[in-house]
């Protein structure tokens, strides 16, 4: 990733799956988490091998990532799993 990026900024992001494409959604979604509330960069990657799955990340600007959303559709319904950062200190 080249700084700075804009809305729609996509780029190859694993050089061992190089089908997967990380593309800017926005530069300062809201995110709120345990650790607190962030403006944040959302990323998203996908894979044109899985068109049903993608990957939402959200990073703050000194912090770093805050939180992330797995999306995967299945014929049973779509599933999500979210990790998400639980406190931040500065030493």
């Amino acid at each position: 990733m080249q700084y700075p990026v804009e809305v729609g900024d996509w780029w190859y992001s694993d050089p061992e799956y190089p089908s997967r494409i990380m593309t800017v959604i926005s530069l300062d979604s809201s995110v709120t988490v345990p650790s607190g509330s962030y403006s944040t960069l959302h990323l998203q990657q996908t894979e044109p091998e899985f068109p049903a799955a993608y990957v939402d990340f959200f990073y703050a600007s000194g912090v770093g990532p805050v939180k992330y959303i797995v999306h995967i559709e299945e014929d049973q319904g779509l599933y999500h799993a979210v990790a998400q950062m639980l406190e931040f200190t500065v030493n």
